[in-house]
């Protein structure tokens, strides 16, 4: 099963169960893959995806050819994902301004019309990062902590599950069963 984001909200809020295989497929960035690879992949297949999109970037404005009822466009930041900062893994999510980080955010809710998830670049998270995430709105975040989902979490810094190039997909089926 794969839930909306709407509804894995209401999941780890508690206010909706989940069938036991449910699963959010995320893609991060917009790479050439993406458009090239995933996309008729998951067309082909009709498997619903979230693709985590950097909007300053080309993908920003390539994503509007490939809507389809199997990919889900949402936010990577509009000009956030690149380093900038001391202290966890650089990302200048981390020590941006309040004005600045809503003015970006909003920019790329604008260009991608949604705001239902983002994808924290690079991982990072601060307090300051939070902040601004849910008072542009933002329904949920996604980590790179590993893990699942589950009751009681945070919606805002939900860990998942990553398939890596170096990982075969028995190892991946390991990670997700």
């Amino acid at each position: 099963y794969f839930p909306s984001w709407d509804e894995v909200k209401e999941f780890v809020e508690g206010k909706k169960n989940l069938p036991s295989k449910s699963v959010v497929i995320t893609i991060d960035d917009g790479h050439a893959s993406l458009f090239d690879l995933a996309i008729p992949m998951i067309n082909k297949y009709k498997v619903k995806a979230t693709a985590f999109i950097i909007t300053s970037k080309k993908a920003g404005t390539k994503y509007k050819d490939y809507k389809s009822d199997y990919i889900n466009f949402q936010s990577h930041t509009h000009d956030m994902h690149k380093a900038g900062c001391t202290g966890g893994r650089g990302g200048l999510f981390r020590c941006i301004s309040y004005a600045n980080g809503i003015e970006d955010l909003k920019k790329s809710i604008t260009i991608l019309d949604s705001s239902d998830a983002i994808a924290y670049p690079f991982g990072d998270i601060t307090d300051n990062s939070l902040k601004i995430t849910k008072d542009v709105g933002f329904k949920v975040g996604v980590t790179i902590k590993y893990g699942r989902a589950k009751k009681g979490m945070d919606p805002l810094q939900l860990p998942r599950v990553r398939m890596l190039k170096d990982i075969s997909l028995n190892g991946f089926i390991g990670l997700v069963k």
